[in-house]
C-alpha cells in the first residue's frame, strides 16, 4: 500500500513538472500562457531585431530590465516606449486513418487566430557616476481565444447539410507588469548595475464555455454552461538583477548577469494549472474553493559577448547563453487529495544571436537568431528568426524589428466530447507566432 501511494505521488510530482516546463518551453504555446509565469520579454526593438538579445546588447533606458550595467553608458535624460503586437495562428487537427491504421492526412477542424498588444515605457537620466533608470513593463501575458464551431453528426447521407449544434469557446486575458528600478555606474572599463523589480496584476481571467443549440454527441455538454475563473496575486517577493560588463579591449566586451525573478503568489477562484495525472499532459483543475498557489523560481546565469571590428560603417555582433535553474510550484491546500507539492523543475539554456550593421550613420540593420531548449521534449524546442532597423532624427529614434517562430505538439481536446469512445482522444497542435515590435525614443540634448 505505502509503495502504491509513493509511485501515485510520483505521478502527480511528474505531472505537474510537465505541466510547467511545456509552458517555460514554449512562448508561442498560448494556451499555456496560464502556466508560464513571469518570463521576461523584450520590450525593446532593437535588442528584439537582434535575436532577443539582452545581455551583450545595450538597451538604453531598456537595460533596466536586462543588463543594468549597461545604463551607465547613458548620459543625461531619455524616455522610451514601445508597442508590441503579437499575432497567434493555431490549428488544430486529428489524423484520418485508412483501413490499414495508416495516417492519410490530418484534418483540420480548428483554425484561430488572434492578435494582442501591449504597451510599456522605461526612462532613465545619467549623472556623472551614476545613471538611474525605471520602466514599467508587462512581464507575463495571459492572452488566448479560441472558438470552435461543432457540427451536427450526422450519417454519410446528409454530406454538406450539418448544422451547427453549437460552440466551444475558451477566452484568456490579462497581464502581470513589472516595476523595475535600477541604478549603474562605470569606473574605466568596468560597469556595474542593479536592478529590483515588483509586480501588479491586472484583469487576468480564463472564460471556458460551451454553447448548446442542439444536443450532440460532439458537443462537449448537453447543456449551455459559462465558467469564469479569475486570478490576483495574493503576495509577490521582490526580483532583482545583477549586472556586469567589462571592455577587453576597445573592439570586444563581456556582460554577465545574475538573476532572480521574484516569487509570485496567486489566488484563483476557480481554475488553476495542473495537468492529467493519467496521461501526464497540461490542463487546468477546478478545486472546491479558493486556492493560492505559489511559483517559486531560482538563479538564472545570463552570459554574453560583444565584437565590433571598428570598421569605417560600424557593425556590432553579440552572443548570449542563458542558464536557468528548476523551478518549483507550492499550493495551499490539498489537489487531488495529496497534500505535498514541492516541485522542482528541470534546467534549461537559451542561446541569442545578434548583428547589427550601419548602412548609414543614422540607418542601422539588424539580424538575429534565438533558440530556446525545451526541458520536456527537443520537439518542443523553439526557434525565432529577427529582423530590425531604425531611423534616427536627431534626438529622435525609432526601432522596428520583427520576429517569428512556430511549433507542432500533440495534446488531448479542449473540450472532450460527451461520447469520448466515437472521437479521438489526442490531436495534432501547430502554432505559429509574429511578433511585431515598435520603440520611440527621445534623448534630451
Amino acid at each position: 500500500m505505502k509503495r502504491n501511494i509513493m509511485k501515485n505521488r510520483q505521478n502527480i510530482m511528474t505531472t505537474m513538472l510537465l505541466t510547467l516546463l511545456l509552458s517555460m518551453s514554449g512562448h508561442g504555446q498560448s494556451y499555456f500562457s496560464g502556466f508560464g509565469l513571469l518570463q521576461n520579454n523584450t520590450y525593446d526593438a532593437r535588442s528584439a531585431g537582434m535575436g532577443l538579445s539582452r545581455t551583450a546588447i545595450d538597451q538604453g533606458a531598456w537595460s533596466v530590465t536586462g543588463n543594468p550595467a549597461h545604463l551607465a553608458n547613458t548620459k543625461g535624460p531619455s524616455v522610451s516606449f514601445t508597442m508590441l503586437s503579437r499575432q497567434v495562428s493555431e490549428n488544430r487537427s486529428i489524423d484520418a486513418i485508412d483501413q490499414f491504421s495508416d495516417v492519410v492526412t490530418k484534418n483540420v477542424y480548428a483554425a484561430n487566430t488572434h492578435t494582442h498588444s501591449n504597451y510599456a515605457m522605461a526612462l532613465n537620466y545619467g549623472f556623472k557616476q551614476l545613471t538611474f533608470a525605471y520602466a514599467w513593463t508587462p512581464v507575463h501575458d495571459f492572452a488566448y481565444a479560441y472558438s470552435e464551431e461543432v457540427r451536427n453528426s450526422l450519417s454519410s447521407g446528409y454530406y454538406n447539410r450539418d448544422l451547427i449544434a453549437g460552440y466551444h469557446t475558451l477566452d484568456m486575458k490579462g497581464q502581470i507588469y513589472g516595476h523595475y528600478l535600477g541604478v549603474s555606474s562605470k569606473i574605466k572599463g568596468f560597469a556595474i548595475g542593479f536592478n529590483v523589480v515588483t509586480y501588479a496584476d491586472r484583469d487576468i481571467s480564463i472564460l471556458k464555455k460551451v454553447s448548446v443549440l442542439s444536443e450532440d454527441n460532439a458537443l462537449a455538454s448537453d447543456t449551455s454552461y459559462a465558467h469564469l475563473s479569475s486570478y490576483a496575486i495574493e503576495s509577490s517577493g521582490v526580483g532583482f538583477n545583477l549586472g556586469l560588463s567589462y571592455d577587453v579591449t576597445q573592439h570586444m566586451a563581456l556582460h554577465y548577469v545574475l538573476e532572480k525573478t521574484g516569487d509570485l503568489s496567486l489566488n484563483s477562484d476557480g481554475l488553476v494549472p495542473f495537468a492529467d495525472s493519467e496521461r501526464f499532459y497540461p490542463d487546468y483543475y477546478q478545486p472546491d474553493s479558493n486556492i493560492v498557489f505559489t511559483i517559486r523560481t531560482p538563479l538564472a546565469h545570463r552570459m554574453g559577448i560583444s565584437f565590433s571590428p571598428g570598421q569605417k560603417h560600424k557593425t556590432i555582433a553579440s552572443f548570449e547563453m542563458e542558464l536557468h535553474e528548476g523551478q518549483t510550484i507550492e499550493y495551499s491546500d490539498d489537489v487531488n487529495g495529496l497534500d505535498e507539492f514541492d516541485y522542482r523543475l528541470e534546467h534549461y539554456s537559451a542561446f541569442h544571436v545578434g548583428l547589427e550593421h550601419w548602412a548609414s550613420p543614422s540607418l542601422p540593420i539588424r539580424f538575429g537568431y534565438s533558440y530556446e531548449e525545451s526541458p520536456i521534449d527537443k520537439a518542443l524546442t523553439i526557434t525565432r528568426f529577427t529582423l530590425g532597423g531604425s531611423l534616427i532624427v536627431k534626438q529622435i529614434q525609432f526601432d522596428m524589428a520583427g520576429s517569428m517562430s512556430s511549433v507542432g505538439y500533440t495534446y488531448p481536446d479542449l473540450f472532450p466530447t460527451v461520447l469520448k469512445a466515437d472521437f479521438p482522444d489526442i490531436e495534432s497542435v501547430n502554432e505559429s507566432v509574429l511578433n511585431l515590435y515598435v520603440t520611440a525614443s527621445y534623448r534630451l540634448p
